[in-house]
């Protein structure tokens, strides 16, 4: 029951990071006033964190342990597997949130992986 559970907690992580999500950051600096620290500036922004194609990578590969991979699979079952997991996307999370980015940013150049030294 708790593997499950730790399992179920990593796959919600591994699905946030790779749809990418948005965090909050303070910035507070103090200076001292007549012999007390006083909060001179306090500057909040948002940051997107884009989505993340490793995290994508680990998540589809966790979901296909058990079935032999890929390598088994008819073009029609990739064909559905991949629209089932575009719509998972899409979808967003319990908050409707879809990491933002330009399109086109996660394309991939042929022979560019850092294991092949280019």
């Amino acid at each position: 029951m708790l593997v499950d559970m730790k399992r179920k907690k990593i796959k919600e992580l591994l699905l946030k990071a790779a749809k990418g999500y948005s965090v909050n950051e303070v910035t507070v600096e103090y200076s001292e006033v007549n012999g007390e620290m006083k909060v001179t500036k306090r500057k909040e922004i948002q940051k997107e964190v884009p989505g993340d194609l490793k995290a994508l990578q680990m998540l589809i590969e966790s979901e296909n342990m058990g079935s032999g991979g890929f390598a088994n699979w008819s073009d029609e079952e990739l064909d559905k597997e991949k629209e089932r997991l575009l719509k998972q996307l899409k979808m967003g999370d319990e908050n409707g949130k879809i990491a933002s980015g330009s399109k086109g940013s996660c394309r991939a150049k042929k022979n560019s992986s850092p294991d092949e030294g280019n």
